[in-house]
């Protein structure tokens, strides 16, 4: 036999060794990274971002569903309809949602009002909340409500305290829910205006 074809079996069996040593290097690499000798395989990495990103896209929409149907709706004061008196004034409700409510409730109260003369005093017994029933609005509809002074002395107001209260039900929803808005008036280059204020601030 030629000393060629003796090293046929010692080239093949050397190349069997590499291919196994090989082998075993990935297996070692996927199943114990801190015992490779080389960098840590990345050979699940795209199926690793295609799940991350397969999760974030679940959250968004998640995130997406539930604006879509938490209920929005927006009350807003026009200015009066007299410049030297806040009352009557307009108030606009708008559905700013995407889906129907109904049952809207609009309810006035007056916190605190004074007037020029300083003896003309109201208390808070005195004072009784306006209930006015709306009906439903659709998505992006509003609807206005004119607001009086529940109690008229005939005297000049130089100051009003209101709080608008909005009770409703959205569709999809098994409770009524409640929007408060309080607005305190203001006087703008001679004239009365609403400007809105915190609910909890004093």
């Amino acid at each position: 036999m030629s000393r060629q074809q003796k090293q046929k079996p010692n080239k093949k069996h050397k190349q069997k060794q590499e291919i196994q040593q090989i082998h075993g290097e990935i297996l070692q690499c996927l199943y114990k990274p801190s015992l490779c000798n080389a960098k840590p395989c990345n050979y699940d990495q795209p199926q690793f971002y295609k799940k991350c990103i397969s999760f974030l896209i679940t959250i968004i929409s998640f995130i997406g569903a539930l604006y879509f149907f938490v209920p929005k709706i927006s009350i807003t004061a026009l200015d009066p309809l007299t410049a030297d008196d806040p009352f009557p004034s307009t108030f606009v409700i708008k559905n700013e949602s995407e889906l129907p409510i109904k049952n809207i409730i609009f309810t006035f109260n007056l916190i605190d009002i004074k007037y020029e003369n300083p003896t003309f005093k109201v208390t808070n017994n005195e004072i009784t909340p306006t209930t006015i029933k709306i009906g439903s609005l659709a998505p992006s509809e509003m609807t206005s409500q004119v607001c009086i002074n529940p109690i008229s002395l005939g005297a000049k107001i130089i100051f009003s305290d209101i709080e608008v209260i909005i009770t409703y039900k959205p569709i999809l929803y098994f409770r009524n829910q409640h929007k408060k808005q309080r607005f305190v008036t203001q006087i703008r280059d001679g004239k009365f205006i609403w400007i809105p204020k915190a609910i909890t601030k004093k």
